[in-house]
């Protein structure tokens, strides 16, 4: 149960964002279970462990500092609904069908 409860998030976040997002929360979760597991089942906390969870957060890291200096770099792009994006192909349609009746 447990590891099909990982594979339904992984699926979640897939589906609702992109793979790449999907990752860096696995890798976050991972950490995370490292954790919980030296803190709840007294297990030694070696250096191996260390040095993975270490790893591990500076990746993290690595990817929200370059995530933020793309923010930075260039604005976003104003998103638009569905509809109204449908409705400006449409305009640009219509005016291009238009110029070539001319």
């Amino acid at each position: 149960a447990r590891v099909q409860l990982g594979y339904f998030a992984k699926f979640a976040a897939v589906s609702h964002s992109t793979a790449l997002y999907a990752g860096v929360l696995d890798m976050v979760r991972r950490a995370v279970v490292v954790f919980a597991v030296v803190i709840l089942f007294d297990e030694k906390f070696s250096w191996q462990k260390a040095l993975a969870t270490g790893l591990t957060f500076v990746g993290f890291a690595i990817y929200i500092l370059g995530s933020h200096l793309r923010r930075m770099k260039k604005p976003e792009k104003e998103i638009l609904k569905p509809a109204e994006g449908l409705r400006c192909k449409f305009r640009q349609l219509t005016g291009f069908i238009q110029q070539r009746k001319k």
